[in-house]
């Protein structure tokens, strides 16, 4: 299929460019899904993965029926194909090398020898498979998109499991944050992004194995998170050179412009990013919303 040239986008400070995260200045004329803030931009997410994801974004908003029903499900469909097909990454020299340290620190893990340990260790084995692309992986996505409903509503759950920070220690888990991201995303019709199951089952081992590991080498605490993905990282901690090619990031970019295509630039949108804490916060309440996104984006309508 061609490149097809982008067309201006009405009201484009709505939309983000899904390769850099700049403000949209055109969309792909096909699909109608793709966002992007220059040709440069148009032609890299073209070789790397728009070419292949064009024909399924433009059939999902092509069905027959209760134009109603179809509404809901190309929306559904859109999002769901979109996010899904973020599926590969690049790395600098730097990533790579961390994950080449990480790959002989997870080999260290296997000088365990407990029973407790090896079968930990059997476990983890098919879990590490399954995310390598290649011969010994499926290349399975280590997040998940769950469309629950047609609602532009996006329920995120990013500290379910230990998570890298650059200059800090890992971000521990926040339990249970995953379970209550769903139930809301079912209950207000939206969706929900989070590690998948298989990915937090992965970390958790990976997590308990180093601690038991440092406790059989007499150090007393993990400060460096040698045996955790580093390809796993905090959301909340990602530089600005990350967010091209984050996965996390680049789900939710897409699946914010997939409703702005679908459900027109101007229509409203939620974000309800769940965390969770071992004590009550010091406030009156156990629920805190954070509208630091809400002010901007209503300074922004303002000017």
């Amino acid at each position: 299929m061609p490149l097809v040239e982008g067309k201006a986008v009405e009201s484009a400070k709505l939309y983000l460019c899904v390769v850099c995260a700049r403000q949209a200045l055109s969309v792909c004329q096909a699909c109608l899904s793709a966002h992007y803030c220059s040709r440069d931009c148009q032609l890299l997410d073209w070789l790397e993965q728009h070419a292949g994801l064009c024909d399924d974004l433009k059939a999902a908003c092509k069905s027959p029926g209760n134009p109603q029903d179809d509404a809901a499900q190309a929306v559904a469909a859109g999002v769901k194909t979109q996010v899904e097909a973020i599926d590969q990454e690049e790395f600098s020299e730097q990533q790579k090398h961390a994950l080449t340290i990480w790959k002989r620190s997870v080999r260290a893990l296997w000088t365990l020898s407990a029973d407790d340990d090896l079968r930990d260790l059997a476990e983890l084995g098919p879990l590490l498979a399954l995310t390598e692309p290649g011969q010994n992986g499926n290349g399975k996505s280590r997040l998940e998109m769950k469309v629950c409903g047609m609602r532009p509503v996006l329920v995120t759950a990013p500290h379910s499991m230990c998570l890298h920070r650059d200059g800090q220690d890992p971000h521990v888990v926040e339990k249970h944050t995953a379970d209550v991201a769903q139930g809301i995303a079912e209950t207000l019709g939206g969706s929900y992004l989070g590690w998948s199951d298989s990915e937090r089952r992965k970390t958790e081992l990976l997590w308990s194995l180093s601690k038991r590991l440092a406790a059989e080498r007499w150090i007393e605490e993990i400060r460096d998170p040698k045996c955790l993905d580093p390809r796993n990282r905090d959301p909340n901690y990602l530089s600005t050179q990350e967010l091209a090619v984050n996965r996390w990031f680049q789900q939710m970019v897409g699946a914010v412009n997939n409703w702005r295509s679908r459900l027109g630039p101007d229509t409203a949108m939620l974000h309800v990013d769940v965390h969770g804490c071992r004590d009550p916060p010091g406030t009156p309440s156990h629920l805190t919303i954070g509208i630091g996104a809400m002010c901007l984006q209503a300074d922004s309508k303002a000017d």
